[in-house]
């Protein structure tokens, strides 16, 4: 048996270029990550054989978004997860502080 080589691409909105980034958060449809995927695939440089792996967190609100992710975590805690954890998380805070204060 070869080397084994593998290796995480994320595709998450807080990717430079990657989500769309609006007054409410950021966002990234499932099908424009698969797009990004796909090119970094392309992109590799290597043979164009080897076994790929997609694992999507997709939901239509932020706390659910966070839930799966969170659940996601606990399976499989690969740093990259955490890391996008910590990103929502700031991101949801960011939101709230903007929040205007009614007076």
């Amino acid at each position: 048996m070869g080397a084994l080589a593998c290796s995480i691409v994320p595709a998450h909105p807080w990717v430079y270029g990657l989500g769309q980034n609006t007054d409410s958060g950021g966002y990234l449809s499932p099908a424009n990550a698969l797009g990004y995927l796909a090119k970094k695939l392309l992109s590799g440089g290597g043979s164009g054989s080897g076994d790929v792996i997609v694992m999507m967190v997709a939901e239509n609100t932020h706390d659910a978004f966070m839930q799966g992710l969170n659940k996601l975590s606990t399976v499989f805690p690969a740093p990259v997860f955490t890391q996008v954890s910590r990103m929502a998380a700031a991101a949801a805070e960011l939101s709230t502080v903007k929040m205007p204060v009614a007076g």
